[in-house]
């Protein structure tokens, strides 16, 4: 079974990369998983996980703001994404709405600057 498992969240993690690099904007990092079941994302500085969760939410894409992983929440442009519980092609779908939404939101905070 273990060995089963791993496979299918291989390849799922694999697939969340892809969509990352297809359908995110360029100017985010992201970790490469050696292990786990998580990406990690870091966005430009301006842009607060909390406020972007609200709007992935109103398009059905759910992620887990950075924040509380650092003491006081003082990194707030940080999000976590996980590759274990949804199958490959809503992995897809999800990636691909949220890349639409970041794109949208990354817009805007270069407008108002």
């Amino acid at each position: 079974h273990i060995n089963k498992i791993k496979a299918v969240y291989k390849e799922r993690c694999t697939a969340m990369l892809s969509c990352i690099k297809e359908f995110f904007p360029k100017n985010i990092n992201y970790s490469l998983p050696e292990g786990g079941l998580f990406i990690w994302i870091e966005l430009p500085e301006s842009v607060d996980s909390g406020e972007l969760f609200v709007k992935c939410l109103e398009n059905n894409v759910a992620f887990v703001p950075g924040a509380p992983f650092f003491p006081n929440g003082t990194k707030k442009n940080t999000l976590r994404l996980n590759y274990s519980n949804m199958p490959k092609e809503k992995i897809i779908e999800g990636m691909k709405l949220m890349g639409e939404v970041l794109h949208r939101e990354l817009e805007k905070e270069t407008t108002l600057l």
